[in-house]
């Protein structure tokens, strides 16, 4: 961490620092590695290994030790020791310290500083590790530049005494750019002059004013290459403080353009991997991804920009579907807080010294990734609608954290939170949250855990634990009053704080960690995963276990602000607007929000995007902030801005953007708002006849048994949610139905995360949850358990899919599907077998897979609208013994999918077998066909370039790309 220190007490310590005790780093081609114990001293020079001298030798005291008998007490009358300096350093030389104090000091700290500066690399009371009495601290410092010299010494600069013993030094010189070849696997951007030009100048700015603002994060057009070709991308600077920025290696946002990704990713980051921590960011994001919690795509690669080779950067994923397919998770909207106000007020803190306060979490605008999709797609506006409101509760503090909440995702994410020290994610300002679309819960997403490698272990308490009163964990901490949660929470951190662990993790991992350190280490020598960190992390945890279940976490947020000075706003805070309604006269409804200390007058507003053609109206007032603040006015026509005065600023005119959504609000979905839920039970019994003209919602209890020869009628309106395990075991002569009766019955939905088991169910004319913003796809859904279906039949759906299993383990056995509106059956991010079955009649596939391994035995299909069987994004699919009797194309395989076809009969076909790719992000297909009975299709294969089809033997790689969307258009439901 870069600080400034006392500038006179540094100038004194650094002549006397100066002494003949100096290397040059440059004399070796090896590391070198330099200690002192302050055993030995020689004058006022303590001695260390192989006679070197360090300064400080006045300090020593025999009054503590670690080993041996002496120490350094360093106060405010003799402040500084183990003074060293290292001469003539190399731009890419790697220096790192580390030295033991005493534990319970309260003060003194390591410092690496560049000699003539008041730039220095600091760590004081963050202790990498703990023996006895006493503590271990580092820090580290990478050369951006050559310098004359660099002072490594600890100090003290208070009345009380503090202890330090056993320090050491590296010195990694040589550091090297890793070697790049035509065939490494490097990042190639080509960036053209004169977009280069508004780069610098847009840096510079950024530098200027100490943060990266809006306007600095213009785009620039630029390439880069994919397989040996150049792909169009737009490029800008990316970061919020100007760390990003103060080095060679600049961090930048990457949108790759249409048609194309690089290694699976459309939009992505490149940065210096010390942003970060170096390897200990992508340490924590395996972590995460081990345990199935959302996390970004991070790594280290060699960047070469126009010819440069610049070193390793580590890249990272942006917030797009990419990141939530990869991780097996349907599309929905990725959420976040608007910080734009806090950079408001961090750039005046920056630019005067001193802070201003405002209610920037309060004001802040609960906003989406990908804004124009999301409110282009209706079913993707819905789902934002209704994750806002989730989002609304998170951060008012709403009990019930099981509504709007993914209890095991959010209790997992904050105890590995806890164990890598990452608690930089969990400022309210960098959360991530997906929207589940199929739960309609928020699930967290391990992001941005680590700034600079000298701050790890800054933040060592545990969240539940903190003083209530200290807010700066309050979202995170808050939802922890919910008790079920704090219970999951507790549990992970027992299994994580475990000493086996972390050990099965290194091991499981080893690979994959060994190829990053080496990559890392060939620029940044000695640049490895910091063990100790975590290990510290676990034993600290361990240790304070036993207070989790009395811990009493704060519940809301309840911030305090001055009254602001004369001619002084923060714009970023003051006004927010929303669109609550746009009328058909073209008028529109907005509510407009005051959160400046004084009031403020909305005066007019512009309906255009360049802010021209200003509209006056009627002045509207608005009181301070926390008098009653909301009020909705009604324009003319929607605008794009809306122009007000400050009270305390005179003739002076603001601006504010309006949102073109309502304002956010903690309500109760309106899905449940016609519903019966019924009272938490261990079972639930549902027998004989029953009608449903609205929902029925069974909680989470042991099971719902569904008798035989029941007979579930859902009337306009009904619908049936279970959060427990299904048991519906109906029988040959006495078989379960559950039927509609109009094109406004909905669906059945089960949400359990344990096993469900239907046999002889006749699912007939169901629709799907289309209820308030909760819209999914399938007749009938499971998702995220085990489901076995035997002897079932789902037929005369009126939406999309007739059966939806989304992240299950699946047995299908002797099923019939049959005169479905769309897909058949689809399975997406599933496991299993589908056998015996029959599939007949379907507007699009018979079987349509996404993500998954399945093997599809001895099944029959007749008359399907487009494919017969189709494995898609990354699918591994085995269709056994299976005849196709009608359909466009009999077997599919795409985007980066593998299909294995044995023994097949292909009765009826205009296309036999087709391998393509899609979607950009993924990667070509192949399909095998190792046997057939009969194949009697039109066409045998239609293969897209770099596809391919080994056919009984004979492989064939496809050499022209498709019209993809005019292959689908055929098939597209209106």
């Amino acid at each position: 961490m870069k600080r400034l220190l006392y500038a006179l007490s540094l100038l004194v310590f650094t002549l006397a620092a100066c002494s003949e005790s100096t290397i040059d780093v440059n004399d070796s081609s090896k590391a070198i590695h330099l200690s002192c114990d302050a055993e030995n001293i020689s004058g006022d020079k303590l001695i260390g290994k192989g006679d070197i001298e360090f300064d400080g030798a006045g300090a020593r005291s025999k009054k503590k030790s670690r080993s041996g008998k002496y120490s350094l007490r360093l106060h405010e009358s003799n402040a500084y020791g183990f003074g060293y300096v290292i001469e003539n350093v190399k731009k890419g030389t790697v220096i790192s310290a580390e030295v033991w104090k005493n534990k319970d000091a309260k003060s003194g700290a390591l410092v690496i500083s560049e000699y003539g500066s008041n730039e220095n690399y600091e760590s004081s009371g963050h202790f990498r590790e703990i023996k006895g009495d006493w503590g271990k601290v580092t820090t580290m410092y990478v050369a951006e530049e050559d310098m004359d010299s660099v002072n490594v010494y600890v100090y003290n600069l208070e009345k009380d005494p503090v202890y330090f013993d056993d320090f050491k030094l590296n010195i990694y010189r040589n550091a090297r750019k890793p070697k790049v070849s035509k065939k490494t696997d490097a990042l190639r951007i080509h960036i053209p002059k004169g977009a280069q030009d508004s780069l610098d100048f847009y840096r510079r700015a950024a530098l200027e004013q100490g943060v990266i603002g809006k306007d600095q994060k213009e785009y620039v057009h630029a390439f880069i290459e994919i397989n040996g070709k150049k792909a169009p991308v737009k490029l800008r600077l990316k970061g919020d403080w100007t760390d990003h920025l103060e080095t060679d290696k600049m961090s930048y946002r990457i949108k790759v353009g249409d048609g194309y990704a690089y290694k699976g990713l459309r939009t992505f980051s490149i940065q210096h991997p010390k942003t970060r921590s170096y390897a200990m960011e992508w340490f924590a994001h395996q972590l995460f991804e081990e345990e199935d919690i959302l996390t970004t795509r991070y790594e280290m690669i060699p960047v070469i920009i126009n010819g440069e080779n610049c070193g390793v950067y580590a890249m990272e994923e942006h917030f797009d579907k990419q990141l939530l397919e990869s991780r097996k998770r349907r599309e929905g909207p990725i959420m976040k807080f608007d910080e734009s106000g806090m950079w408001d007020v961090n750039k005046h803190m920056k630019e005067t010294g001193s802070y201003l306060g405002a209610p920037v979490i309060e004001s802040a605008e609960i906003t989406v990734f990908k804004k124009g999709r999301t409110k282009r797609t209706p079913t993707l506006f819905a789902q934002f609608l209704e994750a806002q409101s989730c989002m609304e509760k998170y951060r008012s503090g709403a009990p019930n954290v099981e509504e709007f909440m993914d209890i095991e995702s959010m209790a997992k994410y904050l105890a590995l939170m806890e164990l890598t020290g990452g608690k930089h994610g969990l400022t309210w300002h960098n959360q991530r949250f997906y929207f589940n679309p199929i739960t309609q819960k928020l699930e967290p997403i391990g992001y941005d855990c680590f700034m600079e490698q000298n701050l790890l272990i800054k933040k060592k308490d545990i969240i539940a634990l903190k003083d209530p009163n200290d807010h700066e964990y309050i979202l995170s901490r808050g939802v922890l009053k919910d008790k079920k949660l704090l219970e999951r929470y507790a549990y992970y951190l027992k299994k994580f704080s475990d000493p086996d662990y972390l050990k099965k993790m290194y091991k499981k991992l080893d690979k994959k960690i060994q190829k990053v350190e080496k990559l890392l280490c060939t620029e940044y020598p000695g640049m490895k995963i910091s063990r100790d960190h975590f290990e510290f992390n676990r034993k600290y945890i361990a240790k304070n276990l036993h207070k989790i279940k009395d811990a009493s976490p704060a519940s809301n947020y309840e911030g305090h602000y001055g009254t602001l000075p004369e001619n002084f706003i923060y714009e970023d805070v003051a006004l927010k607007a929303n669109l609550e309604k746009y009328n058909a006269d073209s008028s529109a409804q907005m509510s407009l929000r005051n959160f400046h200390s004084h009031g403020i007058e909305i005066i007019g507003y512009t309906v255009k995007d360049d802010g021209l053609g200003f509209i006056a109206m009627n002045p509207v007032k608005l009181k301070p902030y926390g008098e009653g603040t909301t009020k909705i006015v009604r324009f003319p026509a929607k605008p794009k801005r809306i122009h007000y005065r400050a009270d305390n600023c005179g003739e002076a005119i603001f601006k504010c953007n309006p949102e073109e959504w309502p304002e956010a609000k903690a309500k109760a979905p309106a899905w449940k708002e016609n519903a019966t839920i019924l009272e938490k039970n261990d079972s639930y019994v549902i027998r004989g006849k029953m009608r449903l003209n609205k929902g029925l919602i069974i909680p989470d209890g042991k099971e719902l048994f569904i008798e035989a020869g029941s007979e579930i009628t859902l009337e306009a309106g009904g619908f049936i949610v279970s959060y427990a395990p299904v048991l519906a075991r109906g029988r040959v002569d006495k078989p379960i139905v559950i039927k509609g009766t109009s094109d406004q019955s909905q669906g059945f939905v089960c949400l359990s995360k344990e096993s469900s088991q239907l046999s002889y169910v006749n699912f007939d004319n169901l629709g799907t949850m289309s209820a308030g913003n909760w819209r999914l796809t399938g007749a009938v859904t499971f998702y995220n358990a085990g489901v076995n279906l035997d002897h079932c039949t789902f037929k005369n759906n009126h939406c999309e899919d007739g059966l939806n299993t989304i992240r299950c383990e699946v047995e299908i056995n002797n099923c019939v599907v049959e005169n479905t509106y769309s897909d058949g059956y689809d399975g997406d991010f599933c496991t299993g077998t589908v056998k015996n079955s029959t599939f007949t009649h379907t507007g699009n596939d018979c079987i349509d897979f996404s993500g998954s391994d399945i093997q599809v035995i001895s099944c029959t299909i007749n008359n399907s609208g487009d494919k017969g069987v189709s494995g898609g994004e990354d699918s591994k699919v085995t269709v056994s013994n299976c005849t196709i009797n009608g359909a466009q194309i009999a077997v599919a395989s795409k985007d980066k999918s593998e299909v294995i076809v044995k023994n097949i009969n292909i009765v009826k076909a205009h296309t036999a077998y087709s391998a393509y790719q899609k979607k950009p992000e993924y990667g070509p297909a192949s399909l095998i066909v190792e046997s057939e009975t009969q194949n009697k299709a039109k066409r045998n294969q239609l293969i897209e370039k770099d596809s391919k089809l080994i056919y009984l033997g004979k492989e064939f790689v496809g050499t022209e790309r498709f019209d993809i969307d005019a292959m689908y258009a055929e098939f597209e439901k209106p």
